[in-house]
């Protein structure tokens, strides 16, 4: 992708407001707030409408350069979303749940035995783990069906994963 010099300001807020976009964020910029932020535009309303045209341009070019992959399925990611096909009403819970769930799949960092691991597995083994601990202090997590049927096809990387989890907990422990 070649910048003009000029567009380099405008390219890095472009591709500042898609990352939003894929994050689905509460807040993006809007084509305004975006000739704001590079300073253009004035009170010229012939001006503001060339450089909206513009911005929209270099979004497509953007994304153009990219092939449309704007997102690339990481494990904490796939967990966000999981967390979210559960739809735990109680928020408490809801809490407790995806701080542990967030903790054995941040262990996944720690050690490079766990690279070799699919991202999915990695979420969804975090989510196990979580939900059997919970269980052991009586929480009442459901899982939905897609997920249980996915836990039963994955059970030996889950096992493994879990393993390698403990593993990793001891070592910790030890420093």
């Amino acid at each position: 992708l070649n910048v003009n010099l000029n567009d380099f300001q405008l390219i890095g807020v472009i591709c500042f407001n898609l990352a939003l976009k894929m994050e689905n964020h509460h807040k993006v910029f809007s084509i305004d707030e975006i000739i704001s932020l590079i300073g253009g535009g004035g009170d010229n309303v012939n001006e503001k409408y060339e450089l909206s045209k513009k911005i929209k341009k270099k979004e497509h070019i953007v994304c153009d350069f990219l092939n449309f992959e704007l997102e690339k399925s990481t494990s904490i990611l796939i967990l966000r979303r999981l967390i979210q096909m559960l739809n735990i009403q109680n928020k408490k819970t809801e809490e407790i749940f995806c701080t542990i769930s967030y903790f054995f799949l941040e262990i996944s960092l720690y050690d490079e035995q766990f690279y070799e691991l699919d991202e999915f597995v990695k979420a969804l083994s975090s989510l196990i783990i979580a939900k059997e601990l919970l269980r052991k202090y009586l929480y009442r997590i459901g899982f939905h069906d897609y997920l249980t049927n996915c836990s039963k096809l994955k059970k030996k990387e889950i096992k493994y994963y879990y393993t390698l989890c403990v593993k990793v907990i001891k070592n910790l422990k030890k420093s």
